[in-house]
C-alpha cells in the first residue's frame, strides 16, 4: 500500500470513528481507484481491530464499495475524475490527484478551468 493511501485510511478511520454521523466525500484520480479505496476503507471499518477502538459500525444494508453508511447515519461517498457529486453534501471532502494525467496538470487551460474533480469545477463548490 502506498504511504499516502495508508495515511488517508488511518485518518478517515479515525475521523469516522469519532464522528460516525458525518458525511465524507472523496474525489480520487480514477473511478477504479475510488472503488478500491472505498472497498479497503469499508474493510478497515468492518474489522475486529476497528471494533475494539471505536463504536462506529457499517450499516448492514448499505455497503457498496463507493458508497456506504454507518449505523449512526454517516455516509462515505467516493468518485473518480469526472464523476458526479450532484446532490451530495459533506462535512469533509478529500481531493487526491484531481487531474487525470500530468499533461492535464501542466495545462494552463485545464488548471484555469479546474480539474474535473476539483472544488473549482462542477458541483463541488456547492457541496463542500
Amino acid at each position: 500500500m502506498h504511504s499516502t493511501a495508508a495515511c488517508l485510511f488511518r485518518d478517515l478511520a479515525f475521523y469516522l470513528g469519532h464522528f460516525p454521523d458525518r458525511q465524507f466525500l472523496s474525489f480520487l484520480a480514477t473511478s477504479e481507484f475510488a472503488g478500491d479505496f472505498g472497498r479497503d476503507m469499508r474493510s478497515i471499518m468492518g474489522s475486529q481491530e476497528y471494533a475494539t477502538l471505536y463504536k462506529a459500525r457499517l450499516a448492514e444494508d448499505s455497503q457498496a464499495k463507493g458508497r456506504w453508511h454507518t449505523t449512526e447515519g454517516g455516509i462515505y461517498y467516493t468518485v473518480g475524475v469526472g464523476g458526479s457529486v450532484m446532490g451530495k453534501g459533506a462535512h469533509v471532502a478529500l481531493i487526491d490527484d484531481p487531474f487525470a494525467s500530468m499533461q492535464d496538470a501542466y495545462s494552463k487551460a485545464t488548471r484555469e478551468r479546474g480539474a474535473p474533480n476539483s472544488p473549482r469545477s462542477s458541483t463541488a463548490p456547492a457541496t463542500c
